[in-house]
């Protein structure tokens, strides 16, 4: 039967696969998935900048033991790779607001995004 000399165990996987000597293989999509670690990125140095530009100031609760303080409020789309803020303080942003408290620290990082430093015991 020469369908059955086509089809002959695969060496790799022992399952049944064809032979096709003479004909063309057109393969019109790939999926490949791989697992595997790769090394982080490390930031670039960051030039000296200004500092960040506060847009105003406003009253917040931060907790029982802090009560109210003012707040120092930044445009979070003008803050920059570089940057450090100091809390009390507001992040606002298009979709969000960002709390700093009184004692944390918010630095942006080399890919913009915002590091916050908690205050010991936060």
């Amino acid at each position: 039967d020469t369908c059955r000399s086509r089809i002959r165990p695969s060496r790799s996987s022992g399952r049944r696969a064809w032979c096709l000597s003479l004909h063309v293989v057109e393969i019109s999509k790939l999926r490949v998935a791989a697992i595997g670690t790769l090394p982080l990125p490390l930031p670039a140095p960051v030039p000296s900048r200004e500092p960040p530009v506060p847009s105003g100031e406003r009253m917040v609760w931060l907790s029982q033991e802090d009560g109210w303080q003012r707040a120092t409020i930044f445009d979070g789309a003008s803050l920059a790779p570089g940057h450090r803020i100091e809390g009390p303080a507001l992040i606002e942003e298009h979709t969000t607001t960002v709390l700093i408290g009184a004692a944390d620290v918010l630095a942006v990082d080399a890919t913009g995004y915002f590091r916050i430093a908690l205050a010991p015991g936060d």
